[in-house]
């Protein structure tokens, strides 16, 4: 992040203020550029609204007072976002599209998983039944838990039920015809 060159003494209130001039355009100078870092500088149209947000590569703990907090930490070395209120854990808000074990970026394919902030991620996808069952196994596994496990055959009049163990690495559904082609929807974190 860039530096800036301001001094606080200027405008002395016992000096006029042509007493020190070349101070005062410093001042205003390194106003307009360190609002030109996250915002659009006050010499352009919409000037001064928000063109960005830049946030520091640090925790910040405590939390003071009733305030929240937005600041950036590195994880599995990229940098995320996160969001903080007093007394509570931070809730990432951010995720790396090449982490998926926190769901990176949605990816709205027919397979697929995202993320909230808090940690909860669903996944999606489709199966083909052989024998009257399918078995679901995820491209990457939920780091903790599967929560919850839904199926619903293709062709609407049959049921698709997951059944059996649901895990962290998928579940296996069954389903009333042999060959059916199985949409399934999972949530864990």
């Amino acid at each position: 992040m860039p530096t800036f060159s301001y001094s606080d003494q200027v405008p002395v209130a016992s000096a006029p203020p042509n007493s020190s001039p070349g101070a005062f355009v410093t001042n205003f100078t390194s106003i307009d550029d360190l609002i030109g870092v996250d915002h659009i500088s006050f010499n352009e149209a919409s000037g001064g609204t928000h063109n960005q947000s830049t946030y520091q590569d640090k925790a910040v703990t405590p939390v003071p007072g009733n305030q929240v907090i937005v600041n950036a930490k590195t994880t599995s070395a990229k940098c995320e976002l996160f969001m903080q209120r007093n007394g509570e854990s931070a809730i990432q808000l951010s995720a790396d599209a090449g982490n998926p074990s926190i769901g990176g970026y949605p990816n709205l394919n027919t397979q697929g998983q995202t993320f909230l902030p808090g940690g909860i991620i669903y996944k999606w996808g489709y199966v083909q039944a052989v024998s009257y069952v399918a078995t679901v196994n995820f491209t990457t596994a939920f780091p903790n838990q599967c929560l919850s496990a839904t199926a619903t055959p293709v062709d609407g009049a049959s049921r698709g039920i997951a059944e059996g163990t649901i895990s962290r690495l998928g579940f296996i559904i069954s389903t009333e015809k042999p060959a059916n082609l199985v949409l399934w929807m999972a949530i864990g974190n």
